[in-house]
């Protein structure tokens, strides 16, 4: 992601992520670590503040997370486990290197015209047989929330 304004609504509001994001794993994270082969790598894509990411590390996954905004960041790197780097969506490696990519509710923050590019960018960096999760929101068209921030729905 590069929309500026998204990434600053992030960065301002990190006290609040942290806050909504002490929560249980959900099914779809653990149906997706159970996919994941043994000691398998995975990306964390869009990261926040590295619940996910860290629950991964704690079930035996090499993980690595990214996100574009540098709070979200400096608080995925806190987790045992867990390599965190701000990046963005173009930023993903060209050859087969994760056995999993955990892409929940971020690739929503995509314009429209480049999804197509980052889901081929997603396919490349798997290994074959790779496992991505892909969580979006419903609707129709592009906008920003009340926040500020950029959707594809």
């Amino acid at each position: 992601m590069t929309d500026a304004q998204t990434l600053a609504v992030y960065d301002a509001k990190i006290e609040d992520y942290l806050r909504l994001t002490q929560a249980p794993p959900s099914k779809s994270l653990l149906a997706f670590i159970k996919a994941i082969p043994e000691g398998g790598r995975v990306l964390d894509l869009g990261c926040g503040p590295g619940l996910a990411a860290a629950e991964m590390a704690r079930q035996g996954c090499k993980v690595e997370a990214i996100d574009g905004s540098a709070e979200m960041v400096a608080a995925a790197s806190k987790h045992p486990g867990v390599t965190a780097r701000q990046a963005t969506f173009d930023e993903l490696p060209s050859q087969a290197t994760y056995h999993g990519i955990y892409a929940n509710f971020s690739l929503l923050h995509a314009q429209r015209a480049d999804f197509n590019r980052h889901i081929q960018a997603c396919h490349a960096a798997l290994h074959p047989g790779g496992i991505l999760h892909l969580a979006m929101k419903l609707g129709t068209g592009e906008k920003r929330d009340d926040l500020g921030r950029f959707y594809t729905y």
